[in-house]
């Protein structure tokens, strides 16, 4: 088993098991790869991760890869927040390594500061306006779909508004795949591209954005621009809507549901990567509790650049190597 850093890809006879984003350019051998879940509270507090005791003895490092953002601190000390963390040697020898991960949320979108207006009463509470931004979308989400099922003529209807296309696909597989060797996620990805490029031809880009969640495994269709625009998926068939899991998909209508969304600011004198207690109120509006004691004006938030993010479910992927 080979991992090369500048992907983090794990290949087991010649098939990906594990695709991350990496930095180093290197290729490494893998001694041990797994995954690790954060999920939440229902007062939406993370529960930190602790990896303990790591021997560095025989190890080149660990690579750690989060989908969401997190505080990493290794060795009780080296605090970074990140994505991605990667402890690539050399190391002491005769050492034990600790690395603890505060999960902290994951990315939304990011923005930038119209307006800022403080409430009358409530001090610690800020009304912002935020630029070209919508954040309630529309959304179909489909049951699971696992497996590398031929889609090819399989067919549905989009609908949206009072627009509606058929979304035949055509083909799946690029230039250079082989479908032997392309794990099940790869595959419906290659279905998703399809499916975005039809709604592309027809709906014109910016519309509406097709993806195969891995995490979920299954199909989503997400509307680009706020309001309550009424998606619909039909077919005159519905075992082609089974391949897709478009059976009995879940509908949203103007909302993507957050349920505990928190705004970072990355520029201007509130840096806080941690984020600040936020409420969303309207497609390009955001209530956020500043603490009072940080006496906030108006100055301080208009034209700084902001991070939409929410405390869900982070998934983590391990890697140890040589």
């Amino acid at each position: 088993m080979n991992i090369v850093l500048s992907e983090l890809k794990v290949t087991e006879s010649q098939s990906v098991t594990k695709r991350l984003a990496g930095l180093i350019g290197e290729e490494i051998e893998a001694m041990e790869t797994y995954s690790l879940k954060a999920e939440p509270s229902d007062l939406g507090v993370y529960t930190p991760i602790t990896i303990t005791p790591v021997s560095f003895d025989y190890l080149g490092g660990i690579a750690v890869k989060g989908d969401g953002v997190s505080q990493y601190v290794f060795n009780d000390s080296n605090l970074i927040i990140a994505k991605t963390l990667i402890c690539n040697g050399p190391t002491p020898k005769n050492t034990e390594g600790t690395i603890e991960i505060t999960p902290l949320y994951k990315v939304i979108d990011t923005a930038k500061v119209l307006t800022a207006v403080q409430d009358s009463v409530d001090l610690t509470l800020w009304t912002l306006t935020v630029e070209d931004k919508n954040y309630l979308y529309s959304s179909i989400y489909g049951t699971p779909v696992t497996g590398k099922l031929n889609v090819v003529g399989r067919s549905f209807v989009l609908s949206a508004g009072s627009r509606l296309a058929q979304i035949v696909i055509d083909q799946v597989l690029q230039e250079g795949d082989v479908l032997a060797d392309m794990t099940s996620d790869e595959y419906n990805a290659r279905v998703a591209e399809e499916i975005q490029r039809k709604i592309e031809y027809f709906f014109g880009t910016g519309f509406a954005t097709a993806s195969y969640n891995t995490t979920e495994q299954r199909y989503q269709i997400v509307m680009d621009t706020a309001g309550a625009v009424h998606l619909n998926i039909s077919s005159t068939s519905t075992e082609d809507l089974s391949y897709f899991g478009l059976v009995s998909p879940t509908y949203n209508v103007g909302s993507d549901d957050l349920t505990y969304p928190r705004v970072a600011f990355m520029t201007g004198g509130l840096v806080d990567m941690e984020g600040y207690t936020a409420d969303i109120t309207g497609p390009d509006t955001i209530n956020v509790i500043i603490p009072e004691a940080l006496e906030a004006a108006e100055d301080d938030f208009v034209g700084q650049s902001i991070l939409l993010g929410e405390r869900g479910t982070i998934n983590y992927e391990v890697i140890i190597y040589k």
